[in-house]
C-alpha cells in the first residue's frame, strides 16, 4: 500500500483531506523552507525556547526542524542504515509530495550566542523571535531579505536541497505540486468574485500585490531547478483560472484555494499513485496525458463557477 511524505505548505497537506487516508496513507508532514533547511544544527541552542513557539505540537516540531537542521535525517529514518533509498526497502511503496510555496517568505539572519542561521519570516516566527528577544540579550535578528538576493547562492541552495532529497527518494516517486499565489477570491455567501488587488480595504492583512508577484517569482525559480534535475518526477500542473475561497477552513489567503482545486489535485494523485509497481517511462507518458486532460476539465469547471458569480472588482 502506498504511503506519502508531504513536504511543503498547507496546500499539499490539505489535498489529503480529499483522499481516503486508509488507502493514501500519510507518513510525515513537514513544512518546507529551503534556505532554512540547508544548514546543520545552525540554531540548535534555541531548543530551550521551543515551548514559546506556535500554538500546536505540529508547529513546534516544525520549528525544531528549522533550528536543528536535521530535515534529511528525519525524512530518511526508514533506511536504518540498511537501504540505499526508501523505495529499495521491502514493501517501500513511498511517495514524496512536494511544493515550493513557502519560498515566498522573506528571510532573517538569526544569531544566538555563537550560532547563526536563516529563519523564514512568517507570523509565527516573528512572534517567536520577539519572545526570545524579550528574554535574552544574547539573541539578535538582522538582515531581512528575500531568498534570491544572491541569485547564484539561492540556486546552489536549491540544487543542494534537491540532491539531498534524491538520496532518499527515487525521482519517479516524487510528485511536485505546482502552486501559485492567487488574486481572485470567491465569496460563496454573496456569490461574488473579488480582486484582492482592487479590494484592499475588504481584505486587509493580505500580502500586497508586489509581495504576491515576488512570491510567485521565487516559487517559479525553485520549481525550474527541480524540474531540470528530476526528469522522472510527476508534476501536478496548476490550472488556469484557479481562485481562492473566503470560506476556506483556514481563512482567506492567496494560497487557500477553492475546494475545486483540492478535488483536482486529489484526483491527480490517484492517477499517479495507482499501480505503483509498474512505474515505467511509458506509463509516465500515459499519466502525463491523463493529467493534462484532467487539468483542462477543471479549468472548465473553474470557468463555469466564475461565470455564475457576480463580478465585484
Amino acid at each position: 500500500m502506498p504511503t506519502f511524505d508531504v513536504l511543503g505548505c498547507c496546500v499539499s497537506r490539505d489535498i489529503f483531506n480529499y483522499l481516503d487516508q486508509e488507502v493514501y496513507s500519510l507518513d510525515k508532514k513537514i513544512t518546507l523552507y529551503i534556505n532554512a533547511h540547508t544548514c546543520d544544527r545552525c540554531l540548535s541552542s534555541l531548543d530551550g525556547y521551543l515551548p514559546l513557539f506556535g500554538k500546536s505540537d505540529f508547529m513546534r516540531r516544525m520549528a525544531k526542524l528549522l533550528i536543528m537542521g536535521n530535515l534529511f535525517e528525519v525524512l530518511g529514518n526508514k533506511n536504518n542504515g540498511i537501504c540505499n533509498k526508501i523505495n529499495d526497502c521491502p514493501g517501500g511503496q513511498k511517495w514524496l509530495v512536494l511544493d515550493f510555496a513557502n519560498e515566498r517568505f522573506p528571510l532573517q539572519l538569526w544569531q544566538y550566542k555563537d550560532q547563526f542561521g536563516m529563519m523564514p519570516v512568517c507570523w509565527d516566527t516573528y512572534k517567536w523571535g520577539e519572545e526570545i528577544k524579550s528574554r535574552t540579550a544574547e539573541f539578535k535578528i538582522a538582515d531581512w531579505h528575500f531568498a534570491d538576493r544572491n541569485a547564484r547562492q539561492y540556486a546552489e541552495n536549491i540544487e543542494r536541497y534537491i540532491d539531498s532529497l534524491l538520496k532518499i527518494y527515487d525521482t519517479h516517486h516524487i510528485i511536485y505540486i505546482q502552486t501559485r499565489l492567487c488574486d481572485e477570491v470567491r465569496d460563496d455567501n454573496e456569490n461574488r468574485m473579488y480582486s484582492l488587488t482592487k479590494n484592499t480595504d475588504r481584505y486587509k492583512g493580505i500580502d500586497e500585490p508586489w509581495r504576491r508577484k515576488k512570491g510567485n517569482q521565487l516559487i517559479e525559480a525553485a520549481e525550474k531547478i527541480l524540474l531540470e534535475k528530476t526528469k522522472d518526477a510527476y508534476i501536478i500542473p496548476f490550472p488556469e483560472g484557479v481562485f481562492i475561497n473566503s470560506n476556506h477552513i483556514w481563512g482567506t489567503h492567496p494560497l487557500h484555494y477553492d475546494e475545486l482545486y483540492y478535488e483536482y489535485a486529489a484526483t491527480a494523485i490517484k492517477l499517479i499513485a495507482k499501480d505503483n509497481a509498474t512505474n515505467t517511462s511509458d506509463r509516465k507518458i500515459l499519466i502525463e496525458r491523463e493529467l493534462q486532460f484532467l487539468k483542462k476539465q477543471y479549468e472548465n469547471k473553474f470557468s463555469r463557477v466564475r461565470g455564475l458569480a457576480v463580478s465585484n472588482e
